[in-house]
C-alpha cells in the first residue's frame, strides 16, 4: 500500500469515528431526554469574549447532546494534518556521506 494512501485512509477513519462518537452522544442524550430524566443540581457555565451563557436546572440528556453536538462540530470545521515525511535510517546516512570512489573523495588538507 502506498503511503499516501495510507495517510488519507488513517485520516478519513479518524474523521469516521470522531463523527461517531459524537453522534452516538447526540442518540444518547435524545434518549435520556425522552426518558424524562431530570438532575436536581445540573448547571453549566461558557463565557466568550463579552458573552456568557448559562444554563441551570436541565436534563443530563441536555448536556450529553450538546457535547455531541460540540464534538460533530469540532470534527467537520477542523482541518486534520497529516504529512508523511521520508525518513533515512541513520546507516542510510552513513553509507550517502561516505565517500565511494577517488572522484568523490574531499581534497587533502593544507
Amino acid at each position: 500500500m502506498d503511503k499516501s494512501i495510507a495517510v488519507i485512509l488513517s485520516t478519513l477513519l479518524f474523521k469516521l469515528a470522531s463523527l461517531g462518537v459524537g453522534a452516538m452522544l447526540c442518540l444518547l442524550g435524545f434518549r435520556l431526554f425522552k426518558l424524562g430524566i431530570w438532575g436536581q443540581n445540573s448547571e453549566m457555565e461558557a463565557a466568550f469574549n463579552d458573552i456568557k451563557i448559562v444554563l441551570r436546572s436541565a436534563a443530563p440528556g441536555v448536556f450529553f447532546a450538546l457535547f455531541g453536538a460540540c464534538v460533530i462540530g469540532l470534527t467537520v470545521y477542523k482541518d486534520l494534518n497529516l504529512s508523511h515525511k521520508e525518513t533515512q535510517t541513520q546507516g542510510e546516512r552513513m553509507s550517502q556521506d561516505q565517500p565511494t570512489g577517488p572522484e568523490d573523495s574531499p581534497p587533502p588538507l593544507p
